[in-house]
């Protein structure tokens, strides 16, 4: 009875390592790791498949996947936009990595709008900027980060304005119902106002200049197309970030005039004798100009936990021009989220953005008042009832103000 015993636990464990054994052959688990071979770089959202089947996976933020292998599966695909495909041929070992190189997407299919093409019908007309070759400096529109980087772009802004809105060119006046402005489609919404969208939340700009390529969005795109997409959070982690600055403007050149003396000299003073300017020397540009001061504040939080992700911003901006009483204070704040449910099936995208901006803009008309204004009236008589209504600043009733 011991013999058979000890014989019946035997055979049990037999019979279970050789279940274990089918079930290993029948189905595993295989992962690893997917780099750029160039730089070593993670590869985020590339696609793996188990060849024959519809059983895959996508890389995560460090570039890492896992996938189930069924039985009688022996081969994995990897694709990733831009990179060469490879079929790898599985071994004995469950763990594959993989270094994928740059390769050809000629031929690759591209989803636009409500049609298809293939990317070499679309890629030389398209430019694209990521952070790195953004404009530096004192940036308070999103047009001036790509200004001067696109060949056949023309980006403009005349005058000293900072309420003045700059001008986009990508194909010059193709058009005289639709405007010659380029359609500005952020986060895949047409038709936003690139002064919704603050300088530092943007993380690419592309550039549409064909028609073809443009047609999509129809006769609002006649002029072109500047795709803008925002920053956005990832998975797995929580970042905080802060920049900002201070940066001043001044005249660089100015008109020479004549002061007082030399005013009076050449018989130009038609002041009346009831109201005496003796002494007085104005210089009218310095009066109506100041030191331009530009305070920029940015604070961002990005993070995300499992397969959703969010972003959140806040930006200051406080603008003063070199003319007085000209500039503007925003104050712009944003959100976005994304999140996988359904087992990947659906992704749930939302976003946020709020404005609000006020303005200063001044009297454009006073730099040239400042040039031709007699140097020898005040600008202030605050004893004089006359221009009590002005709050004691001289102010004539004039049609115009001219000199000859």
């Amino acid at each position: 009875m011991k013999f058979l015993h000890t014989f019946t636990k035997g055979g049990m464990l037999a019979v279970l390592l050789l279940l274990l054994g089918n079930f290993a052959l029948a189905q595993r688990t295989v992962v690893g790791k997917v780099t750029d071979a160039e730089n070593g770089e993670a590869l985020i959202g590339a696609t793996i498949s188990v060849v024959g089947t519809t059983r895959g996976a996508v890389t995560d933020i460090d570039g890492k996947y896992s996938v189930e292998v069924p039985a009688g599966s022996t081969q994995l695909r990897f694709a990733y936009t831009g990179y060469a495909e490879e079929v790898v041929t599985l071994g004995a070992s469950n763990v594959v990595e993989l270094a994928m190189k740059p390769g050809s997407v000629l031929d690759e299919v591209v989803v636009v709008g409500y049609g298809t093409v293939k990317s070499k019908e679309v890629t030389s007309a398209v430019a694209s900027l990521k952070p790195k070759d953004f404009n530096k400096g004192n940036i308070s529109d999103p047009a001036q980060l790509l200004q001067g980087k696109i060949a056949g772009v023309t980006i403009s802004r005349p005058g000293s304005d900072p309420n003045g809105e700059f001008t986009i060119r990508l194909r010059g006046l193709s058009s005289l119902s639709s405007g010659a402005s380029p359609l500005i489609v952020v986060d895949g919404i047409p038709g936003v106002s690139l002064n919704l969208i603050d300088p530092n939340d943007i993380e690419s700009i592309d550039v549409l200049k064909d028609g073809s390529a443009a047609a999509i969005y129809g006769t609002r795109a006649s002029a072109g197309v500047v795709l803008i997409t925002t920053k956005k959070g990832a998975s797995g982690r929580t970042t905080a970030n802060y920049n900002g600055f201070v940066a001043f403007d001044q005249v660089s050149r100015r008109y020479n005039t004549l002061d007082a003396a030399t005013f009076v000299a050449l018989g130009g003073n038609d002041l009346s004798p009831e109201d005496p300017a003796a002494g007085t020397d104005t210089d009218w540009f310095d009066q109506v100009t100041q030191t331009g001061k530009s305070n920029v504040h940015n604070l961002s939080i990005a993070g995300g936990m499992g397969k959703g992700n969010y972003r959140v911003s806040f930006n200051y901006r406080d603008i003063k021009g070199i003319l007085l009483e000209s500039g503007f204070k925003q104050y712009n704040a944003s959100l976005s989220f994304s999140q996988k449910v359904l087992n990947d099936r659906l992704t749930i995208d939302g976003g946020l953005l709020m404005t609000s901006r006020n303005q200063q803009f001044g009297f454009l008309d006073a730099f040239r008042y400042a040039i031709v204004a007699n140097p020898t009236g005040k600008v202030t008589d605050p004893g004089n009832p006359e221009y009590t209504k002005y709050g004691g600043y001289v102010e004539k009733d004039l049609f115009d103000y001219l000199t000859r």
